[in-house]
Protein backbone atom coordinates (compact mmCIF):
# COMPACT_ATOMS: atom_id res chain seq x y z
CA UNK A 1 0.00 0.00 0.00
CA UNK A 2 1.32 3.65 -1.11
CA UNK A 3 1.51 6.16 1.35
CA UNK A 4 2.67 9.71 1.31
CA UNK A 5 2.27 12.43 3.50
CA UNK A 6 3.00 11.17 7.58
CA UNK A 7 2.09 12.88 11.17
CA UNK A 8 3.34 11.00 14.20
CA UNK A 9 1.87 12.42 17.22
CA UNK A 10 3.86 10.87 20.57
CA UNK A 11 1.34 11.58 24.09
CA UNK A 12 3.58 12.62 26.55
CA UNK A 13 1.03 12.19 28.42
CA UNK A 14 -2.69 11.34 29.01
CA UNK A 15 -4.83 14.60 28.26
CA UNK A 16 -7.50 15.88 30.58
CA UNK A 17 -10.96 17.83 30.55
CA UNK A 18 -10.67 20.29 27.78
CA UNK A 19 -7.40 19.45 26.62
CA UNK A 20 -7.07 19.23 22.55
CA UNK A 21 -4.47 18.48 19.40
CA UNK A 22 -5.16 20.26 16.21
CA UNK A 23 -2.94 20.52 12.57
CA UNK A 24 -4.21 21.57 9.71
CA UNK A 25 -3.92 19.56 6.06
CA UNK A 26 -3.32 21.27 2.66
CA UNK A 27 -3.89 20.65 -0.62
CA UNK A 28 -0.68 22.46 -2.70
CA UNK A 29 -2.07 22.08 -5.97
CA UNK A 30 -5.52 23.01 -5.59
CA UNK A 31 -6.77 26.46 -6.95
CA UNK A 32 -9.48 27.25 -4.27
CA UNK A 33 -8.54 30.31 -2.33
CA UNK A 34 -9.42 27.97 0.84
CA UNK A 35 -6.74 24.99 0.68
CA UNK A 36 -6.85 23.51 4.01
CA UNK A 37 -8.99 22.98 7.18
CA UNK A 38 -8.17 21.45 10.50
CA UNK A 39 -7.99 18.38 12.26
CA UNK A 40 -9.00 18.91 15.59
CA UNK A 41 -10.03 17.38 18.85
CA UNK A 42 -10.83 17.61 22.71
CA UNK A 43 -10.89 14.95 25.65
CA UNK A 44 -14.22 15.44 27.73
CA UNK A 45 -15.45 12.61 29.83
CA UNK A 46 -17.18 10.86 27.45
CA UNK A 47 -17.37 11.59 23.93
CA UNK A 48 -20.83 13.09 22.54
CA UNK A 49 -20.51 14.50 19.68
CA UNK A 50 -17.87 15.17 16.61
CA UNK A 51 -14.01 16.28 17.07
CA UNK A 52 -14.54 15.08 21.23
CA UNK A 53 -12.65 12.22 22.91
CA UNK A 54 -13.80 10.63 25.71
CA UNK A 55 -10.92 10.76 28.70
CA UNK A 56 -10.85 7.29 29.47
CA UNK A 57 -9.00 5.52 32.39
CA UNK A 58 -5.03 5.86 32.07
CA UNK A 59 -3.47 2.29 31.41
CA UNK A 60 0.10 1.86 32.81
CA UNK A 61 2.00 3.16 29.91
CA UNK A 62 1.54 7.25 30.17
CA UNK A 63 -0.15 8.88 27.02
CA UNK A 64 -1.49 5.34 26.11
CA UNK A 65 -4.86 5.53 26.81
CA UNK A 66 -5.07 8.90 24.90
CA UNK A 67 -3.14 7.68 22.30
CA UNK A 68 -6.01 5.20 21.65
CA UNK A 69 -8.87 7.18 22.36
CA UNK A 70 -7.98 9.52 20.24
CA UNK A 71 -7.51 7.02 17.00
CA UNK A 72 -11.26 6.04 17.70
CA UNK A 73 -12.56 9.66 17.83
CA UNK A 74 -9.99 10.53 14.47
CA UNK A 75 -11.25 7.56 12.82
CA UNK A 76 -15.12 8.63 13.41
CA UNK A 77 -14.58 12.34 12.83
CA UNK A 78 -12.11 12.40 9.72
CA UNK A 79 -11.19 9.09 8.25
CA UNK A 80 -14.55 7.48 7.31
CA UNK A 81 -13.55 7.26 3.13
CA UNK A 82 -10.45 5.27 4.63
CA UNK A 83 -7.99 8.35 3.42
CA UNK A 84 -5.56 7.68 6.02
CA UNK A 85 -3.67 4.68 7.47
CA UNK A 86 -3.66 5.00 11.10
CA UNK A 87 -1.19 2.66 13.38
CA UNK A 88 -0.42 2.85 16.95
CA UNK A 89 2.89 1.53 19.03
CA UNK A 90 1.43 2.40 22.42
CA UNK A 91 1.61 5.86 23.07
CA UNK A 92 2.65 6.65 19.44
CA UNK A 93 -0.22 7.41 17.26
CA UNK A 94 0.75 7.63 12.56
CA UNK A 95 -1.51 9.18 10.40
CA UNK A 96 -0.37 8.26 7.04
CA UNK A 97 -2.46 9.92 4.10
CA UNK A 98 -3.06 7.47 1.30
CA UNK A 99 -3.52 10.09 -1.40
CA UNK A 100 -0.95 11.98 -3.08
CA UNK A 101 -0.89 16.38 -2.58
CA UNK A 102 -2.34 16.35 0.45
CA UNK A 103 0.49 17.75 3.34
CA UNK A 104 -0.04 18.21 7.15
CA UNK A 105 1.49 21.28 9.10
CA UNK A 106 0.89 23.68 11.96
CA UNK A 107 0.22 20.69 14.55
CA UNK A 108 -0.03 22.31 18.51
CA UNK A 109 -1.82 21.47 21.68
CA UNK A 110 -3.21 22.31 25.21
CA UNK A 111 -0.88 21.72 27.39
CA UNK A 112 1.99 22.94 24.59
CA UNK A 113 4.05 19.89 26.33
CA UNK A 114 1.33 17.36 26.10
CA UNK A 115 2.46 15.62 22.43
CA UNK A 116 5.30 16.08 20.19
CA UNK A 117 5.03 15.73 16.59
CA UNK A 118 6.90 14.27 13.46
CA UNK A 119 5.34 15.63 10.17
CA UNK A 120 6.89 14.18 6.75
CA UNK A 121 5.58 15.68 3.89
CA UNK A 122 5.90 13.28 0.68
CA UNK A 123 2.88 15.02 -1.49
CA UNK A 124 4.29 14.58 -5.10
CA UNK A 125 2.37 11.31 -5.66
CA UNK A 126 1.71 9.74 -9.25
CA UNK A 127 3.32 12.16 -12.23
CA UNK A 128 4.49 12.64 -15.61
CA UNK A 129 7.83 12.45 -15.03
CA UNK A 130 8.64 12.89 -19.27
CA UNK A 131 7.15 12.59 -22.62
CA UNK A 132 9.86 12.47 -25.73
CA UNK A 133 8.95 12.25 -29.59
CA UNK A 134 11.04 9.87 -32.00
CA UNK A 135 10.23 8.87 -35.66
CA UNK A 136 7.84 6.22 -36.07
CA UNK A 137 8.06 2.73 -37.03
CA UNK A 138 5.97 3.20 -39.85
CA UNK A 139 5.05 6.45 -42.41
CA UNK A 140 7.48 8.64 -40.32
CA UNK A 141 6.45 11.71 -42.74
CA UNK A 142 2.98 11.02 -41.53
CA UNK A 143 3.66 9.63 -37.69
CA UNK A 144 5.64 10.05 -34.69
CA UNK A 145 6.31 7.84 -31.99
CA UNK A 146 5.33 9.46 -28.38
CA UNK A 147 6.90 7.79 -25.02
CA UNK A 148 5.04 9.38 -21.76
CA UNK A 149 7.42 7.90 -18.64
CA UNK A 150 5.87 8.30 -15.08
CA UNK A 151 7.64 7.77 -11.80
CA UNK A 152 4.72 5.45 -11.00
CA UNK A 153 3.03 2.39 -13.21
CA UNK A 154 -0.40 3.97 -14.50
CA UNK A 155 -2.88 2.54 -15.11
CA UNK A 156 -4.59 3.94 -18.02
CA UNK A 157 -3.86 6.42 -21.04
CA UNK A 158 -6.74 8.69 -21.49
CA UNK A 159 -6.04 11.65 -23.90
CA UNK A 160 -5.11 11.15 -26.76
CA UNK A 161 -6.09 7.95 -26.47
CA UNK A 162 -7.98 6.06 -24.80
CA UNK A 163 -6.30 2.09 -23.31
CA UNK A 164 -5.23 0.27 -20.56
CA UNK A 165 -1.45 0.98 -19.53
CA UNK A 166 0.95 -1.94 -19.16
CA UNK A 167 3.97 -1.03 -19.83
CA UNK A 168 6.27 2.53 -18.45
CA UNK A 169 7.17 4.07 -20.49
CA UNK A 170 4.22 3.55 -22.46
CA UNK A 171 4.52 4.10 -26.33
CA UNK A 172 2.24 4.91 -28.84
CA UNK A 173 1.86 6.22 -32.66
CA UNK A 174 0.20 9.61 -33.74
CA UNK A 175 -0.33 11.48 -36.27
CA UNK A 176 1.59 14.44 -37.43
CA UNK A 177 -0.16 17.69 -37.87
CA UNK A 178 1.06 20.48 -35.27
CA UNK A 179 -1.61 20.69 -33.20
CA UNK A 180 -1.01 21.24 -29.30
CA UNK A 181 -2.86 18.14 -27.21
CA UNK A 182 -2.69 16.96 -23.66
CA UNK A 183 -1.66 13.69 -22.74
CA UNK A 184 -2.80 12.53 -19.92
CA UNK A 185 -2.17 9.29 -17.75
CA UNK A 186 -4.86 7.74 -14.72
CA UNK A 187 -4.09 5.87 -12.26
CA UNK A 188 -5.90 5.07 -8.92
CA UNK A 189 -8.21 8.03 -10.09
CA UNK A 190 -5.13 9.95 -10.12
CA UNK A 191 -4.97 12.02 -13.11
CA UNK A 192 -1.99 14.29 -14.65
CA UNK A 193 -1.79 15.79 -18.00
CA UNK A 194 1.21 17.38 -19.67
CA UNK A 195 0.37 19.03 -22.79
CA UNK A 196 2.03 18.00 -26.30
CA UNK A 197 2.40 19.39 -29.80
CA UNK A 198 3.78 17.06 -32.89
CA UNK A 199 5.05 18.76 -35.92
CA UNK A 200 2.86 19.29 -39.36
CA UNK A 201 2.98 16.16 -41.73
CA UNK A 202 5.93 16.18 -43.91
CA UNK A 203 4.23 15.18 -47.13
CA UNK A 204 3.06 18.38 -47.79
CA UNK A 205 4.26 22.18 -47.10
CA UNK A 206 7.68 21.60 -49.77
CA UNK A 207 8.06 23.97 -52.65
CA UNK A 208 10.88 24.57 -55.00
CA UNK A 209 12.76 27.65 -56.00
CA UNK A 210 15.02 26.60 -59.49
CA UNK A 211 17.63 29.42 -60.17
CA UNK A 212 19.25 28.59 -63.63
CA UNK A 213 22.53 30.42 -64.72
CA UNK A 214 24.15 30.86 -68.46
CA UNK A 215 25.55 27.68 -68.30
CA UNK A 216 22.47 25.75 -67.66
CA UNK A 217 23.94 24.96 -63.92
CA UNK A 218 20.96 25.38 -61.97
CA UNK A 219 20.82 25.90 -58.20
CA UNK A 220 17.52 24.60 -56.29
CA UNK A 221 16.53 26.38 -53.22
CA UNK A 222 13.98 23.65 -51.12
CA UNK A 223 11.23 25.47 -48.99
CA UNK A 224 9.47 23.89 -46.09
CA UNK A 225 6.77 25.70 -44.61
CA UNK A 226 6.06 24.06 -41.61
CA UNK A 227 5.47 24.16 -37.57
CA UNK A 228 9.19 24.34 -37.07
CA UNK A 229 8.58 23.70 -32.86
CA UNK A 230 8.09 20.86 -30.79
CA UNK A 231 6.31 21.64 -27.41
CA UNK A 232 7.10 19.36 -23.96
CA UNK A 233 4.86 20.85 -21.29
CA UNK A 234 4.91 24.55 -22.58
CA UNK A 235 8.83 24.25 -23.41
CA UNK A 236 9.81 24.73 -27.34
CA UNK A 237 12.41 22.41 -28.78
CA UNK A 238 13.25 23.18 -32.69
CA UNK A 239 12.93 21.38 -35.23
CA UNK A 240 15.96 20.63 -37.52
CA UNK A 241 15.22 19.69 -41.10
CA UNK A 242 17.81 17.98 -43.33
CA UNK A 243 17.45 18.38 -47.06
CA UNK A 244 18.22 15.49 -49.84
CA UNK A 245 17.79 15.34 -53.81
CA UNK A 246 18.62 11.37 -53.54
CA UNK A 247 17.35 10.39 -50.28
CA UNK A 248 20.85 8.49 -49.41
CA UNK A 249 23.36 12.03 -48.95
CA UNK A 250 21.38 14.55 -46.52
CA UNK A 251 22.95 18.10 -45.65
CA UNK A 252 21.75 20.53 -42.96
CA UNK A 253 21.61 23.61 -45.77
CA UNK A 254 18.39 23.85 -48.26
CA UNK A 255 20.74 24.96 -51.55
CA UNK A 256 21.53 22.73 -53.56
CA UNK A 257 24.38 24.19 -56.64
CA UNK A 258 25.43 23.04 -59.38
CA UNK A 259 22.90 20.84 -60.49
CA UNK A 260 23.19 19.76 -64.41
CA UNK A 261 20.47 20.46 -66.37
CA UNK A 262 17.58 17.31 -65.33
CA UNK A 263 14.34 16.19 -62.82
CA UNK A 264 15.18 16.20 -59.21
CA UNK A 265 13.08 14.63 -56.41
CA UNK A 266 13.38 17.06 -53.16
CA UNK A 267 13.30 14.50 -49.98
CA UNK A 268 12.80 16.81 -46.28
CA UNK A 269 13.31 14.80 -43.00
CA UNK A 270 13.38 16.33 -39.68
CA UNK A 271 15.27 15.38 -36.43
CA UNK A 272 12.77 13.30 -35.11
Amino acid sequence: MTTYSEITITFNQDFALDNFIRFKVRFPLSTSPINWYYIYEQWKPLRSQVNEVTIGTPTVAVGERSAINYINSFNLDHNTTSAYLVERAINVVTIKCLQPNVEFYDADSDPANGATYLISNSSTGFNITSVSISEADSNPCDNVKISVTTNEQSDNITSPISGIVSTNPYVFTYTRGGIIFDVSMLKSAVTRTQKVSVPKLLTTYIDTQIINTPQNIASVNILVSLYENVTFNGILFPLIFEYSLDNVTWQNVNSFTGLAIGNYTAYVRDNI
